[in-house]
């Protein structure tokens, strides 16, 4: 594995459609610290060989099963990347009034893709897991910050609540909200005949090449991220990136039952 030190300098997003330059991201295996701390900041690290089984099944489920939510026209993605944009929310959800959503709840995609998810519910796993061996520290830190929310919600019994599926997503430069503070993004990808798609830390100047069935994490509320300008090479080229994290509006919530209770009970005040 690649060790990069690096020193985050001052940078500011222009406004929101601040979109990452072309640029060639490094495709290695490769471990991000801060120079002055001594702290990882992000990694990228190859699926291990025994688990690439799973992402050829996701791949199919992906590709020919999932139905998405599009957001193309919205975003201009599709203009950045030639292919259109749409995503789906997997684990759980949190509670917002607005939508009469009372408790935490589980997503449609658990109801209506039972078997895509059980593959996913694996790889929380898997990347749990690099994470632990890679940035232990961090991972802990984020563990016990879980520790708020109740193991009910949690995917695969990893402590990560929540996950989207992003295709073909060309996003600018952001950070995450909602996230609980000090909690990081765990990503893996599958591509294929894609060219670009990389992501980039401007802070550290820093390009992940987001290669296929790699794994990523970092904190993706604290840092700036945007994913670098990507074009298809064919027809049937596709990006998916899997994104898990934990959610703050999840914190102090109770089990299935006591949030399925809850909810009813606000529903009919």
């Amino acid at each position: 594995m690649k060790t990069i030190e690096v020193t985050k300098i001052d940078w500011t997003r222009i406004d929101r459609n601040h979109h990452a330059p072309e640029m060639v991201g490094d495709n290695d295996d490769l471990l991000l610290i801060d120079s002055e701390t001594g702290e990882v900041i992000a990694f990228q690290r190859q699926i291990p060989e025994k688990y690439k089984h799973l992402k050829k099944e996701l791949s199919r489920y992906l590709r020919f099963s999932i139905k998405y939510d599009s957001t193309a026209s919205k975003t201009g993605a599709a203009r950045l990347s030639g292919m259109n944009y749409s995503n789906r929310v997997f684990g759980f959800t949190a509670p917002q009034a607005l939508r009469r959503r009372y408790g935490v709840s589980t997503s449609s995609f658990n109801k209506d893709e039972p078997q895509a998810l059980k593959i996913l519910e694996e790889l929380t796993k898997v990347c749990w897991d690099t994470f632990e061996e890679l940035a232990p520290k961090t991972a802990e830190k984020h563990f016990q910050l879980a520790q708020q929310i109740h193991s009910d919600w949690h995917i695969g019994g990893m402590p990560f609540t929540s996950g989207i599926i992003n295709n073909s997503a060309a996003l600018p430069y952001h950070k995450d909200t909602g996230n609980i503070k000090g909690t990081w993004n765990n990503m893996f990808c599958v591509k294929e005949n894609v060219s670009g798609g990389g992501l980039h830390l401007p802070e550290y100047n820093v390009a992940f090449g987001i290669p296929d069935g790699s794994i990523s994490g970092f904190d993706g509320q604290g840092a700036w991220h945007g994913v670098t300008p990507f074009m298809k090479k064919r027809n049937d080229a596709h990006r998916f990136t899997i994104v898990w994290y934990t959610k703050s509006g999840m914190v102090g919530s109770g089990s299935v039952e006591e949030e399925t209770l809850k909810a009813k009970q606000k529903a009919t005040k």
